[in-house]
């Protein structure tokens, strides 16, 4: 594991720091876990932000492939960075979505066009990405998470989530929108629910055959089987959906155990529809109370401090996480 924290001046920094982090890190370096670059933009082509990473795994000898693009545009005032995942490169590709089985939506990490501070985290399985812009905070995830499955049985359990799914009409456009499309990946939003807004998932996986599949948090998202627990669980998993044992409020009712210790709940990734499984738990990202909490606060489990993340701009019981800051 890698851990850095610090600031970045714009969002070009910020893209510029992530990859340097991930590719040259003293720590991923020494223990063989280092990111290569899999995949660079030609240099005709007129983006040349786009990038393909690959990551080695613990063992060195997987592939994990995660595709970016910086994307700015300054007098909307608007920057973010587009994240994918694939099960492949093309060497002739022409940009960051030219290649295998890419997911079928990228999503999106808002930036800024001043200072932010971050937090980058890493292995050769994964990293995630938490930012501070003002007193928003934004995020991804990319790479592989903890499947309850055998490598044999699950041989490529790919997680990607962000702040947000693709550009659309309905928003959001910057890390200041205020709306149900902007949200964290441990609550994966899908506005297809709403009908007025044509907007994709912040959220996707690979399930054991190879295929994408989209998660929302939301009952009866149609094209969308999969969600995030240990809430909106909804299906046989719970039995009541309402009143006091709404699964809904678990975080929002936990609180301090007696000496001060907090409970860390894994994300977990659980399918709703066509029928219920339990894939896999995501590597370093918990549920954390939002009780006597709030963000940038440590939570100590064994030895290990975790950030405690707000769910964008929102402060209630039930909109903090935490990450893992284990080197």
């Amino acid at each position: 594991m890698a851990v850095e924290t610090g600031t970045a001046s714009s969002a070009a920094d910020l893209y510029d720091k992530l990859i340097a982090f991930l590719t040259t890190n003293a720590d991923l370096v020494s223990a063989g876990q280092e990111w290569a670059i899999a995949w660079d933009t030609p240099a005709a082509y007129e983006n040349q932000s786009d990038i393909v990473l690959r990551g080695p795994g613990l063992s060195g000898q997987d592939q994990v492939y995660v595709g970016m693009r910086l994307y700015q545009d300054p007098i909307g005032d608007t920057f973010f960075i587009q994240t994918v995942g694939m099960t492949g490169v093309l060497p002739t590709g022409l940009h960051y979505l030219d290649h295998v089985n890419v997911t079928p939506n990228y999503v999106r990490m808002f930036l800024d066009a001043g200072t932010m501070t971050y937090w980058f985290v890493a292995s050769g399985r994964r990293f995630m990405v938490v930012v501070k812009i003002s007193t928003n905070f934004e995020t991804m995830y990319a790479g592989l998470f903890l499947p309850y499955a055998t490598p044999l049985s699950y041989p490529y359990p790919f997680f990607l989530g962000g702040s947000a799914g693709p550009i659309a009409p309905a928003g959001p456009f910057s890390w200041r929108s205020v709306g149900t499309n902007h949200s964290h990946f441990a609550w994966p939003t899908n506005a297809n629910y709403y009908s007025s807004q044509a907007v994709d998932a912040n959220a996707w996986l690979i399930d054991p055959a190879g295929s994408w599949k989209r998660l929302a948090n939301s009952e009866g998202v149609a094209g969308t089987p999969c969600c995030i627990g240990p809430e909106f669980t909804y299906g046989d998993y719970f039995s009541s959906n309402s009143g006091a044992y709404d699964p809904r409020f678990i975080m929002s009712r936990t609180m301090d155990a007696y000496g001060g210790d907090r409970m860390l709940v894994p994300c977990t990734l659980i399918q709703k529809d066509p029928t219920d499984q339990t894939y896999g738990i995501l590597d370093g990202a918990f549920r954390c109370q939002g009780v006597a909490n709030s963000a940038e606060n440590l939570i100590t489990v064994d030895g290990v401090d975790h950030l405690v993340v707000q769910n964008v701009y929102r402060a209630d019981f039930n909109d903090y996480w935490a990450m893992a800051l284990e080197e």
